[in-house]
């Protein structure tokens, strides 16, 4: 039976259930301990070929975003000197 507990904080008690053996808990938390260690990932080391251009992924952030150079400058890795530079060779170029 739901007595007035349940409508006032809404909360509906059930049966705790019945645990498990310690010594089960404690083989199959061994188990999994060993399968990380017996197993490493067999994972292969990503070549980072995906990068683009520092300098050329400038000049796409300058032409189609609007930008600071600075935040420009931190997202590319390059100086802020070069990124203005790069602005002013875009502009003179269009």
């Amino acid at each position: 039976w739901l007595g007035p507990q349940h409508v006032a904080t809404g909360r509906v008690r059930t049966r705790p259930r019945p645990s498990a053996e310690p010594s089960k808990l404690a083989a199959a938390a061994l188990a999994r301990q060993q399968i990380h260690v017996t197993q490493p990932a067999q994972r292969r080391a990503r070549a980072n070929n995906r990068r683009r251009d520092p300098w050329a992924h400038a000049a796409v952030l300058l032409k189609e975003t609007k930008l600071p150079f600075s935040e420009i400058a931190d997202i590319t890795g390059l100086d802020i000197y070069g990124v203005v530079g790069l602005k002013l060779k875009l502009r003179k170029a269009s």
